[in-house]
């Protein structure tokens, strides 16, 4: 359950879910502009996208992280995570259509709304799960170290390893060439990277030390900013060590 509700990026998720509303609400598709007001769309689309949006962000969170869809693309999982979410999410659209415009769609139309919450579910979850920066040319000309780690990935892959994250019983590395799922102890994968200087962050999550760049707080959490524009959890255990390193790169610098 942490997993999946630990490490919201509530900026992104805020912008997405009232963008959605303020478009929905002004536009009134499906036949809502003719149907309600104002306020009453606002309402309805109020419920609509904050059911069918929780229904989406628990199975694309479960389909990003599960180590079942391991050997998937990014793309596919969130097409399958958002198919999965329909099911329930076209039960909540189909009871808010009762409640505000009754009477209750028949069986015969529940196909073609789970597709059309698939369809915007799916494009929706490429908009906020799916990372469209372009990144500058990494100005590090330092050779990749290859460490026993890397014997274990599935690409056989000598891409650099940037960091590492607990999942369950795995360990998810996320390396210059995209991520991959390890079966170990934590303890173990980091004994397996050595080599390179890297960093704990919290119990659950490592990085290499030439790809911290920052670190920033949000309320009381403090978070660590990678070079390749992710933030990971910094616990207070490992939060002195984080900073003297950003330090002492400063001073050298």
């Amino acid at each position: 359950m942490r997993q999946i509700f630990g490490d919201i990026g509530w900026e992104k998720k805020l912008l997405v879910f009232f963008g959605a509303l303020i478009v929905l609400t002004l536009l009134g598709p499906f036949g809502t502009y003719a149907d309600l007001d104002f306020w009453s769309r606002f309402v309805f689309w109020v419920m609509i996208v904050g059911g069918v949006g929780f229904c989406m962000h628990v199975t694309m969170t479960v389909g990003l992280k599960t180590p079942l869809l391991g050997r998937m693309s990014k793309t596919f999982r969130l097409l399958i995570s958002a198919a999965l979410g329909a099911l329930p999410g076209a039960a909540i659209v189909v009871f808010v259509n009762a409640v505000f415009r009754p009477p209750l769609v028949s069986a015969d139309g529940m196909p073609v709304i789970w597709l059309q919450v698939t369809v915007i579910g799916f494009i929706i979850g490429v908009v906020e799960y799916m990372d469209w920066r372009v990144l500058p040319p990494a100005e590090d000309a330092t050779p990749v170290v290859r460490t026993k780690l890397h014997d274990r990935f599935r690409s056989t892959t000598t891409a650099d390893i940037i960091s590492m994250s607990m999942q369950d019983h795995y360990v998810e590395v996320t390396t210059s060439a995209g991520k991959e799922l390890v079966l170990s102890r934590f303890a173990d994968a980091i004994d397996e990277v050595k080599g390179v200087n890297g960093l704990r962050l919290h119990r659950s999550h490592w990085i290499a030390e030439k790809h911290l760049v920052d670190t920033k707080r949000r309320g009381n959490r403090a978070f660590a900013k990678l070079s390749d524009g992710r933030e990971l959890p910094v616990s207070d255990t490992y939060l002195k060590a984080v900073e003297a390193t950003i330090e002492a790169r400063t001073i050298t610098s």
